[in-house]
């Protein structure tokens, strides 16, 4: 009877601190929601991320530039060309360097559109990928990764790089080549309070807003 009494009370004791390191384990997240702040869990879809990985590679790095100004180039030399009319085969040179200026952007472009259907397909969208806090603390910026559990980071405001406001989404960036996603509607406030906090804690100067409506 002792021996069964001791059994029970041995597995009383393992669920109890079973119970209890979860109950730990939930009050270290950074992101808990029972901890004051702006909540948002995000789910990620392909359009979201598509739309974003269209901004930072076209608006924000601005990877145009390149093939564009090469194509650039290759029409001026081919309208030279083509006026060059007393130059033999001058409508030969001219409509290769028109061809050669014209391929590069559009080479690059159905580059990087299956480059980005890659990523899309391996990445399995939609799916959970982070919890964001956000407070007026000076580390006010916390993120705990879905997709890694063990990850945890606070960022500073001051050290945020830049928050964009775009239609349907934030993009918020606490450095340059990286950002969160916090899109509308999956915070615990409405995008115009949390657009409003970010300007509270963060410089004009870091704050850019395009069209939303």
């Amino acid at each position: 009877m002792s021996e069964q009494t001791t059994r029970s009370e041995n597995e009383e004791l393992q669920q109890n601190a079973a119970i209890n390191k979860e109950k730990k384990k939930k009050k270290e997240l950074i992101t808990d929601p029972s901890l004051p702040g702006i909540h948002c869990r995000v789910n990620l879809t392909a359009d979201l991320f598509r739309r974003f990985a269209m901004y930072d590679t076209f608006v924000k790095q601005r990877r145009y530039f390149l093939p564009l100004g090469f194509c650039a180039i290759m029409l001026f030399f081919a309208t030279v060309a083509f006026l060059a009319k007393d130059k033999p085969q001058h409508i030969l040179i001219g409509s290769i360097l028109t061809v050669v200026g014209l391929s590069l952007p559009l080479t690059y472009w159905l580059t990087y559109r299956s480059s980005l259907k890659g990523i899309i397909k391996a990445n399995k969208f939609p799916k959970d990928v982070y919890e964001l806090r956000l407070t007026e603390e000076k580390d006010g910026l916390k993120i705990h990764s879905l997709t890694n559990t063990k990850e945890q980071a606070a960022y500073k405001w001051e050290q945020v790089f830049r928050a964009v406001r775009t239609k349907g989404c934030i993009y918020l960036y606490p450095a340059p080549i990286k950002a969160f996603l916090l899109p509308d509607g999956q915070a615990d406030v409405s995008p115009d309070e949390l657009w409003a906090f970010l300007k509270k804690v963060l410089p004009e100067a870091k704050l850019k807003e395009y069209k939303t409506k």
